[in-house]
């Protein structure tokens, strides 16, 4: 190879982890874990995702859902980030 050449995957390495595309990355990432996860009926709840800066905010569209994965928001970080094998949320937010 010569000096100037690079690898395919290490363009989209760098491609990915530039700050725009990283948060828009793991939002789709995010949002395909949260389905996988929880299951169909908790995702037909959840009206917008949203990350940023490794805080996810989910709208969840009832109150007793939303109350129930408020008091179990530790977990949900944990689940979700062992499902993305990369530790990129710290908070969730739930309104």
């Amino acid at each position: 190879m010569k000096k100037n050449e690079r690898t395919l995957k290490e363009v989209l390495g760098d491609f990915l982890h530039s700050p725009k595309i990283r948060d828009k990355y793991y939002q789709v990432s995010i949002e395909a874990a949260w389905r996988k996860h929880l299951g169909a009926t908790i995702a037909s709840y959840t009206t917008d995702f949203r990350f940023r800066k490794g805080r996810l905010s989910v709208n969840v569209n009832s109150a007793p859902l939303r109350e129930e994965l408020n008091t179990g928001r530790d977990k949900l970080v944990q689940l979700l980030n062992e499902a993305l094998d990369d530790p990129v949320i710290r908070e969730i937010k739930i309104y």
